[in-house]
């Protein structure tokens, strides 16, 4: 990734053992209209979300709280458990599989939807949803999702907000 006035990108969360997840993050530093550019080395589908958010802290290298990952075959995908520091977060969880597939909602609090997605050809499709909320207070979070399909990714990483 480039552009879109951050120097520096970083990856906040991977799973990548069916159909890939990663949260990406980078703050930017300097006024910029040079558009984000991505480029991923695979050829086949790609799905994302490129968005902006603003009140977060400012330094690249202490914005992350914590995140985390995980794959699995079956059942409600989860990224796992994460357990914040900061007394303020904005919180992201995604999920991917093979389509066919539909996602529920989350548990553990009111998420927000941000996308859901499919790209890919007949016979080599994938789905991606994600969602983000904004806790006040440290804590252990562990968003599920219930999910059709088989063979899932899912990420889940928090930011510290300002104070």
């Amino acid at each position: 990734m480039t552009g879109g006035g951050v120097v520096s990108w970083s990856t906040a969360s991977v799973s990548q053992s069916y159909a890939n997840c990663e949260i990406w993050y980078g703050v930017v530093t300097t006024s910029s209209t040079t558009p984000i550019t991505i480029s991923d080395p695979v050829t086949g589908p790609l799905l994302l979300d490129v968005s902006q958010w603003s009140g977060l802290v400012t330094t690249q290298g202490q914005v992350l709280d914590v995140a985390s990952g995980q794959a699995g075959l079956s059942g409600n995908a989860s990224a796992g458990p994460i357990t914040t520091t900061h007394a303020a977060d904005f919180i992201m969880f995604a999920a991917g599989d093979y389509a066919p597939n539909t996602f529920g909602s989350p548990s553990g609090g009111t998420w927000s939807t941000l996308s859901a997605l499919i790209a890919g050809t007949s016979g080599n499709q994938y789905v991606q949803d994600a969602w983000y909320q904004s806790v006040a207070s440290t804590g252990t979070y562990t968003p599920t999702v219930s999910q059709t399909g088989d063979g899932w990714d899912a990420c889940i990483a928090a930011f510290k907000i300002a104070p």
